[in-house]
């Protein structure tokens, strides 16, 4: 059987019309429906196509724009789509009903005896006297865009009630003024009882139980929960959008409830294979990098599959050569050092040679060389104030330069060794969430920076006095060599008015 497909030109928006808005100018109605756009030349990231399940989702939209705006009875009474074959087009008409608008009247709370009608009145942060809103209503009540959200349900939720429902009922209109009453069933404190993990095969049960917020015989908490899927998530070992956690015999007459995550172990490891030719050469690279190593089990045949993995440590290979240079490099990190606290342990080791070219033949010179060997170990420390988003790192990195007639400019010496040791501190913080690879909110800041140690206060030499090519010398060279091998003593060099050293 054969099917064959017309598809057809791409038929776009030529026009979208609203009849009936006299409160909301066209513009305004355009800019809420998100999804759905008429045709200009100076929209590049939004299409002008129709697609029907996201057109009447748009048409909420309109709906919930008069509702911020004090227009609670605002309704669509009728909309077509049309096709117009001489534009191959299509017309979107929408037909609306404003209605009224409206303002908050007086606004009562019953059933709360935990947290006073204060304390909810400013989380609720309405009014009287302000224009309805009917959308910061009900975000304030319980806002389903942020599992988080600062809402009266989640201040429950958040201190152990999970029974609790929040509900806001209008009971008076009177001419445009609307009565609320914010009505709170609390019910019982419930706890957590068993917690469960669930599709980890090859991740070590260990490795997720220490990231898990939620913990059994303790109050009822969906702010850890959220917490605990954002934590799992980071690991880089499960699917992040399949963590959903199930609650399992929920008893509120004991007040007890069993969580469930169930996960979705990914592919976490890496191989890095590429190759080009430029300048003269060849480039290779390969690299390899093990995001869910196991150290511990190095030395167990048994553990090989094909690596021993599971434990949630981080093993890196990378090298890289062409013509011209040579890179190695080594690197572990481990990230609660110790088993108790979540504080990252690092450590790399690097590599590199690189020789120098020769501009006539435009090709290396192997006799002559420039070599670094970088050494770097860190600690990062998961702290709690202000809070437990922020993360202190600090790191020490030894770097040896050797270099063997490679005079370039690059240093003030073609033959010699120059060490230089560094200390680097860093404060971040990072609340992304709940998806760290998709995150819908949240924030990543950091602030770093790296010192090196004052030479010139163990050494007794004022820097200050001398050359900048001098003053490196002796700051940075240790050992110089001649052609013959020999080690020379720089003690400084200097030109007359004649140019001669």
């Amino acid at each position: 059987m054969v099917v064959k497909i017309d598809k057809g030109e791409k038929v776009k928006i030529q026009e979208i019309d609203f009849v009936g808005n006299t409160k909301l100018s066209d513009k305004a109605l355009r800019g809420a429906m998100k999804d759905t756009k008429q045709k200009k030349l100076t929209r590049v990231f939004k299409a002008s196509k129709f697609i029907k399940g996201k057109y009447k989702t748009d048409l909420e939209k309109v709906i919930a724009a008069y509702k911020e705006r004090g227009y609670r009875d605002a309704r669509i009474l009728s909309d077509s789509v049309t096709f117009d074959k001489d534009k191959n087009a299509l017309k979107v008409k929408i037909n609306v009903e404003e209605g009224n608008k409206y303002y908050f009247g007086n606004i009562k709370f019953l059933g709360n005896t935990v947290y006073p009608d204060q304390g909810l009145s400013r989380l609720l942060g309405i009014k009287k006297g302000e224009t309805y809103n009917g959308v910061l209503l009900e975000k304030r009540i319980a806002d389903k865009t942020k599992p988080d959200g600062e809402d009266i349900t989640n201040l429950y939720q958040n201190n152990g009630y999970l029974f609790s429902t929040v509900n806001a009922v209008e009971v008076k209109t009177a001419n445009d003024t609307i009565d609320f009453e914010i009505r709170i069933t609390e019910g019982p404190i419930a706890y957590f009882n068993k917690i469960t993990v669930t599709g980890n095969n090859k991740t070590n049960d260990h490795v997720i139980y220490r990231e898990l917020r939620t913990k059994p015989g303790e109050k009822y908490n969906k702010e850890l929960l959220v917490r605990t899927i954002r934590e799992i998530g980071q690991l880089g070992f499960f699917d992040p959008e399949s963590i959903e956690p199930k609650f399992k015999n929920v008893d509120a007459s004991a007040g007890t409830v069993d969580i469930e995550y169930p996960l979705t172990e990914k592919g976490s490891s890496q191989i890095e294979l590429q190759g080009g030719y430029g300048g003269g050469g060849f480039i290779g690279t390969l690299g390899l990098s093990f995001n869910n190593f196991s150290a511990r089990n190095l030395f167990n045949k048994n553990a090989y599959k094909p690596l021993p993995m599971g434990d949630g440590q981080k093993v890196s290979l990378r090298l890289q050569g062409s013509t011209y240079f040579q890179t190695y490099s080594i690197s572990f990190s481990e990230p609660w050092f110790g088993k108790k606290k979540p504080v990252q342990f690092s450590t790399s080791l690097s590599y590199t040679k690189q020789f120098l070219n020769d501009f006539r033949t435009y090709k290396a010179d192997k006799t002559k060389s420039f070599n670094i060997i970088t050494l770097s170990v860190g600690l990062a420390k998961r702290l709690t104030v202000p809070d437990d988003f922020f993360v202190l790192s600090q790191s020490l990195s030894y770097q040896h330069y050797d270099l063997h007639d490679y005079n370039t400019g690059l240093f003030t010496f073609g033959n010699g060794a120059s060490r230089n040791l560094a200390y680097t501190v860093s404060l971040s913080r990072d609340n992304k969430g709940v998806n760290p690879i998709f995150p819908t909110y949240g924030s990543e800041v950091s602030l770093s920076g790296k010192f090196t140690l004052p030479y010139s206060l163990f050494n007794g030499v004022n820097y200050a006095t001398l050359g900048n090519q001098e003053a490196y010398k002796l700051k940075s060279t240790t050992e110089v060599k001649d052609s013959n091998g020999n080690i020379i003593i720089p003690i400084g060099s200097y030109l007359d008015a004649n140019g001669n050293k």
